[in-house]
């Protein structure tokens, strides 16, 4: 179980990144693609590091 302040700290994490929950999803949603479709010159470099940024940012905001 995630403590209250816990959650409170993932919430601000999404809605500073991603300015709601919908965001995230829209963000996750899109990496999913990426990856059933990452090939050289599908997706630029800059939408790839996004990617990773946005995995790394909810890998910091969930590990304990």
């Amino acid at each position: 179980m995630i403590e209250p302040t816990r959650l409170e700290e993932i919430s601000e994490w999404i809605t500073e990144s991603y300015g709601s929950e919908a965001g995230l999803r829209q963000q996750l949603n899109h990496i999913v693609f990426m990856l059933h479709f990452l090939q050289e010159d599908v997706f630029s470099p800059r939408e790839v590091q996004d990617a990773v940024e946005l995995l790394k940012g909810l890998e910091d905001v969930l590990a304990p």
